[in-house]
């Protein structure tokens, strides 16, 4: 049976942590959009300084990515808006990601942090909050890519199997 805690301690032990950790994922394609895999960044904030000090941190990760051989190839660059979304649950897809704003900051992480099991709020513990930041590429397609379809594939294996018979009879 599980001792009676207080209210107050118990309020304690659920009131969110001053200073956090997040995971800045860096994506190419629109928000809220089918958007997949990306670049990771981690970022420690403090939640007294606010939503503003957060998404120039944010930014500053994403000048890091920019940078990186990996991005250059890309040519990553920002959306207009540079907003930034936090995935407020752990089974959440991108169209219920939410909008950070300097209003709203505070509320949705403590949403989340609400959500956590208690073991996953210990200081230990690894837990993330999910930061995602969405951006375009600059870079051109190629002119001539095509998908590698199952009728591309049978005709690509007829037009070798008839040059391998050329190569043959000669």
């Amino acid at each position: 049976m599980e001792p009676h805690v207080s209210p107050a301690a118990q309020d304690d032990r659920n009131a969110l942590p001053r200073v956090l950790d997040a995971t800045l994922v860096v994506r190419v394609g629109e928000p809220l959009g089918r958007s997949r895999g990306g670049w990771r960044k981690e970022i420690t904030f403090d939640l007294e300084e606010g939503y503003a000090v957060f998404r120039e941190k944010c930014l500053v990760k994403f000048a890091e990515v920019a940078a990186s051989p990996e991005a250059a190839k890309k040519r990553i660059e920002l959306h207009d808006n540079s907003d930034i979304y936090l995935k407020r649950a752990n089974n959440d897809g991108q169209s219920k990601y939410v909008l950070l704003t300097e209003d709203n900051f505070r509320s949705t992480l403590e949403h989340r942090w609400r959500l956590l099991q208690p073991e996953e709020r210990l200081v230990l513990s690894a837990f993330r909050f999910q930061a995602f930041l969405y951006v375009r590429s600059s870079a051109q397609p190629p002119a001539q890519f095509h998908r590698a379809t199952a009728a591309r594939i049978k005709r690509a294996r007829v037009q070798r199997m008839a040059h391998e018979a050329r190569l043959r009879t000669q």
